[in-house]
């Protein structure tokens, strides 16, 4: 058994671990908003509501993929509201 191996089941690793989760969900919620503000400021509000409710930093990545190749407002409006969909 290798020292990671006992490590990872001890309570500081799984705390680290869940505060790095946390930092980059933070972190990937920051970008989304700062896309959308950039490039549709007319979603900013919208935005808001819907960055609070994701918690996946896979479905925050979907979403700020999409958001960011979308060319119109409508898709960025498309990618913001059916993000339940695409997780």
């Amino acid at each position: 058994m290798t020292l990671e191996e006992i490590l990872r089941d001890t309570y500081i690793y799984q705390h680290d671990i869940a505060v790095g989760r946390e930092e980059a969900c933070h972190d990937m919620c920051n970008s989304l908003l700062m896309i959308i503000q950039a490039r549709f400021p007319s979603l900013v509000k919208m935005a808001k509501m819907q960055i609070d409710q994701i918690k996946d930093v896979t479905t925050l990545a979907n979403v700020i993929a999409r958001v960011g190749s979308a060319r119109t407002v409508k898709e960025a409006r498309q990618a913001l509201l059916n993000w339940q969909q695409t997780h």
